[in-house]
């Protein structure tokens, strides 16, 4: 079995300043970034998501348990999220209740991350992995990424730490129960959460039998693994109650049709498309970092931890390429990847400060190295906020038609036109998100689509969102007459994180 270290219990006659500040920075860490300036930035599948949410509550009130399957993904998390702030009818309230989750689930991948890799790398891991940008911005929004991604990384780190050979056969049964419930989760927030729950069925399998326990015994761990799991899922979900057939049906159904075919006007579908994202999507200090993590595990510099890295390695690897068989692509897919290219980049730091110990400089380069890391996240966080969606590599030359975003920086441009001209006929892509926030600033005029630019058109609203859609759909067409270099200039032009994010055009005076 997996052999790990186990820190000591916290003493806290005996915590250093440097735990302390750790500790401290780790909970502002997760809390402020996913809770300041809620309710300001709106997306585009907010909406839906709400609306999910108060169907899903309003059918169990009613016990209607079968319309609790309101979506195909199925996302009951995020449902069940959604419905219990529906009667607030406040957009921050109900990301709020997303953003608290995913802080209650980063607080318990902390503790395995302690528990795996002792005090003070568990920590700084944890910090980590708060402060990933694309995590932070899913972490703000009502959605299931986030929710995705941290259900399956505290599951994973659960069933790791549930390995360990120093635990006690009951402790080691919490743990298994514990991931579990972890994964049964994960699959309603997305049945496709199955490409990452089935490589670590593998591991348990693996570990278990290489442990030389009896094939009795591997059945028996591996029975309660998805015997928990699956209690998980028919409990949180009323509509298995009464509907159990039915509904996975209507599940197997959806996601057949869904995995076969290209939402239209949709981003491209290369095969290098992820490859792509995962470079621009991580931070600078990743990049950097990274190859030093590959030579820390392929120099085996720490047995221990080896196992972990590349058992996260291969889950979201395996995750992200079955999701690649698809035609539907997107970033927030990558989101359990990214997360584990933090991780290795963070033994990346660790392996260049051991590589100076029995220096008489090694404290010195250890506290630097660290503060500087850690500084450069909370910076780079500060800096996005509260526009966090808008993240890149800073490594990555950014093309002018790049794709990023929900629409980021509509309100904005709301805001501006709300101000300007509150009466006038604007036509936007995402209408729904612009005309969110031109109700909020004062606009009462009329709000419409790019599909529906037309002669009464005031305004022309052009957003990054539009870019790299479908050669023949209206968005490209728009951007191509646009934003071409003989085309008329926008009256006002929005930034976000040093890119052009909003052009906004006075079809009158052209």
């Amino acid at each position: 079995m997996l052999t790990l270290h186990h820190p000591m219990p916290l003493d806290f006659k005996h915590v250093s300043w440097f735990q302390l500040l750790l500790t401290t920075g780790l909970v502002f860490a997760i809390i402020l970034p996913r809770f300041i300036s809620l309710g300001f930035v709106y997306t585009t599948d907010e909406r839906l998501w709400i609306a999910r949410g108060a169907d899903f509550i309003q059918a169990f009130s009613n016990f209607h348990f079968a319309d609790t399957a309101i979506a195909f993904q199925p996302g009951v998390t995020t449902a069940w999220l959604a419905a219990v702030t529906t009667h607030f009818h406040s957009l921050a309230a109900t990301q709020a209740s997303v953003a608290a989750a995913t802080s209650i689930l980063l607080l318990i991948i902390s503790y395995f991350f302690v528990r795996l890799f002792g005090w003070q790398w568990g920590m700084i891991t944890a910090y980590a992995v708060a402060m990933n940008p694309v995590l932070i911005a899913h972490s703000r929004v009502i959605h299931t990424d986030a929710l995705l991604a941290l259900f399956l990384l505290a599951c994973a780190l659960s069933l790791f730490y549930s390995l360990d050979s120093q635990l006690t056969s009951s402790q080691a049964r919490r743990y298994l129960i514990a991931s579990g419930i972890l994964a049964g989760l994960a699959l309603l927030t997305k049945i496709f959460a199955l490409f990452a729950i089935l490589p670590l069925l593998l591991i348990l399998i693996g570990k278990t039998w290489q442990a030389k326990r009896s094939l009795k015994s591997v059945a028996q761990e591996l029975g309660i693994w998805i015997g928990v799991a699956a209690l998980t899922v028919f409990i949180v979900w009323p509509a298995l109650w009464t509907h159990a057939w039915g509904t996975g049906m209507y599940i197997w159904e959806n996601v057949t049709q869904y995995s076969s075919g290209r939402r239209v006007g949709e981003v491209s579908t290369s095969w290098w498309f992820y490859l792509r994202e995962i470079y621009v999507r991580t931070s600078i200090v990743t990049t950097i970092l990274l190859p030093f993590g590959i030579l820390a595990v392929v120099s085996k510099w720490r047995r221990q931890p080896v196992f972990v890295l590349l058992s996260l390695l291969l889950t979201s690897a395996f995750y992200v390429l079955l999701l690649h068989t698809g035609e539907d692509r997107d970033v927030r897919y990558l989101i359990i990847f990214l997360l584990t290219l933090d991780i290795w980049a963070v033994f990346g730091l660790r392996f260049i400060i051991e590589f100076f110990r029995g220096e008489r400089t090694h404290k010195i380069v250890s506290y630097t190295l660290i503060s500087a890391f850690l500084l450069y996240l909370g910076f780079q966080t500060i800096h996005l906020h509260p526009y966090y969606l808008a993240h890149y590599n800073y490594a990555y030359q950014m093309p002018a038609r790049y794709k990023i975003g929900w629409g980021e920086g509509l309100e904005q441009a709301a805001m501006y036109l709300a101000a300007r001209d509150p009466k006038a006929e604007i036509a936007v892509f995402y209408a729904s998100v612009f005309e969110y926030a031109w109700e909020k600033y004062g606009g009462v005029g009329t709000v419409g689509g790019s599909d529906h630019l037309s002669e009464s058109t005031d305004y022309l609203v052009i957003s990054r969102a539009m870019f790299e859609r479908a050669p023949d759909s209206i968005q490209t067409e728009l951007v191509n007459r646009y934003l071409s270099e003989d085309s008329p200039k926008p009256i006002h032009t929005i930034t976000i994180n040093g890119l052009p994010y909003i052009w906004i055009f006075d079809v009158r005076q052209q």
